[in-house]
């Protein structure tokens, strides 16, 4: 099994977003696999006991107007804040600024978006779907939560929010497992497989080469 990978280096000494108060940063397209929906319905519940963070949401997709109806219905329209689309640069610098990533897909292969965080060193939340959980080790390197459960994600929000040294440690911990998939590392191994090919190759044509003089 080889897996995508993440420039660990894009993150070293990255500067930080500049947003006046403290931010969750979820990021990615504005559609129902991301479960933005789940996250902003659980922000409302996490926004009546914190008064401090808001929500950037970076992106766009189909789903725009919806969320931010959504975040209007809730009344916390003036706390969730929809960056647009991002570039390279931009990317890192909103994972720079970030007290937490949450990345709440109903969905998801791998979530590469997970990687990134946990490179930059940030702590992460996600849900128990498709490769997520061979990523983020849940209370090592992360919190997992069930997809679509508001209030599991409200209580992993409100835990992390809570405890800045807990936040911390999975950071660190986060950090350390995504130098594993640094595309250094990732390359190494695609570099063995191929090897192994070769020489196989290399083996079944000599077998060839023999049986035809024979």
């Amino acid at each position: 099994m080889v897996y995508s990978g993440v420039r660990v280096k894009d993150f070293e000494n990255a500067s930080a977003h500049p947003h006046p108060r403290p931010y969750i940063l979820a990021i990615g397209r504005l559609a129902p696999q991301k479960g933005f929906d789940v996250l902003i319905s659980a922000f409302a519940e996490v926004a009546k006991s914190n008064s401090t963070h808001d929500i950037l949401l970076a992106g766009d997709g189909p789903d725009e107007q919806l969320l931010k109806d959504l975040a209007v219905r809730h009344g916390i329209a003036g706390r969730v804040q929809f960056f647009g689309a991002a570039n390279r640069e931009q990317v890192v610098k909103l994972f720079a600024g970030a007290d937490l990533i949450v990345t709440p897909s109903r969905k998801e292969a791998m979530g590469i978006v997970n990687l990134e965080a946990m490179a930059c060193g940030k702590a992460v939340i996600s849900t128990k779907v498709g490769g997520v959980p061979e990523i983020v080790r849940d209370g090592q390197t992360g919190l997992l939560v069930p997809p679509g459960d508001i209030a599991s994600l409200v209580l992993a929000i409100r835990e992390l929010l809570a405890d800045p040294q807990r936040r911390e440690q999975l950071a660190a911990a986060g950090r350390a497992r995504a130098a594993e998939f640094d595309w250094a590392r990732i390359n190494e191994q695609f570099r063995g497989i191929y090897a192994e090919l070769l020489d196989s190759t290399s083996s079944v044509a000599a077998s060839d080469v023999s049986l035809a003089v024979n």
